[in-house]
């Protein structure tokens, strides 16, 4: 092979990898000027639940004070001895169960004021999830293709390229909207394709990728399938790594708040990167 042709070799990998790095931060730039309807429909949604939230926290509240009378009427229960004490028991225990019947109404007028409101908000949400669905769809069809050629290797610029992904509104937590139901971003094809991606890093930012397991839920999943995908290599690279991993774990097991079938979902995720570290 004369010198002309090793050099050809030699610098052809670094200009594709260089120019798919380039394309990536392109394509999210495209991506970013398509998100002014979403971002609007959003602050909608917002807008929206916070005329009627005060309302749902009363019926928080309501539940709650119904919650801790019924308890305290099933503490009482058995406890008076005598005449005068089971008069006196029977006495509290009505008095309590008056209290819990005038908080199921107030609950009921609370549920119909809400009921009334809740038509507009509605109407925002679903807006909101269809322009959500079209941003998705563009979101996996731009990025896909990119990341499943881009190599990263122990080049930080793609690396940062790849990360910046997580800079698009799409990826939000949408924490201002506790009540509203959405998508779980794990079903996306996308999120794969970037933890695949970060992992042809090796262990070069194995560091980068462990801080970043307390992040968003887009970002801390996607550096756990990267870290699986590394295997051993990156608890070698970076010790922390999988305690990282068992505290994620551990809050998961400890999560009342999610969906089930989300839960059980992130736990697999995570479960199977523990076992990736180990091996």
């Amino acid at each position: 092979m004369n010198a002309l042709a090793i050099v050809f070799l030699s610098v052809v990998p670094t200009a594709d990898r260089a120019t798919s790095a380039d394309d990536l931060s392109k394509a999210i730039t495209e991506l970013k000027s398509g998100e002014t309807k979403l971002k609007s429909t959003y602050q909608e949604v917002v807008q929206g639940y916070k005329k009627v939230g005060p309302i749902m926290k009363q019926i928080g509240d309501v539940n709650h004070d119904v919650s801790e009378l019924q308890a305290k009427a099933l503490s009482i229960a058995g406890q008076g001895q005598g005449y005068n004490g089971r008069r006196a028991e029977a006495n509290a225990r009505n008095a309590l169960q008056n209290r819990i019947k005038d908080l199921e109404k107030q609950k009921k007028q609370l549920e119909n004021e809400l009921k009334s409101k809740m038509g507009p908000v509605e109407e925002q949400e679903n807006a909101f999830r269809d322009e959500e669905k079209k941003i998705w769809e563009a979101t996996n069809k731009s990025l896909v293709p990119i990341l499943y050629v881009l190599k990263i290797g122990d080049d930080r610029k793609a690396f940062d390229s790849v990360m910046s992904i997580f800079d698009l509104f799409i990826f939000d937590d949408h924490k201002d909207t506790p009540h509203m139901k959405l998508g779980s971003v794990l079903d996306q094809e996308v999120l794969g394709a970037i933890g695949k991606c970060l992992a042809t890093s090796g262990s070069n930012f194995v560091t980068n990728l462990r801080k970043s397991l307390d992040k968003s839920i887009a970002i801390k999943y996607a550096s756990v399938i990267a870290v699986t995908e590394i295997g051993p290599d990156a608890a070698k690279a970076d010790k922390d790594v999988t305690s990282g991993l068992n505290e994620i774990k551990a809050a998961l097991l400890k999560n009342k708040s999610l969906p089930k079938a989300e839960r059980d979902a992130r736990l697999k995720l995570v479960e199977k990167a523990i076992d990736a570290t180990r091996k």
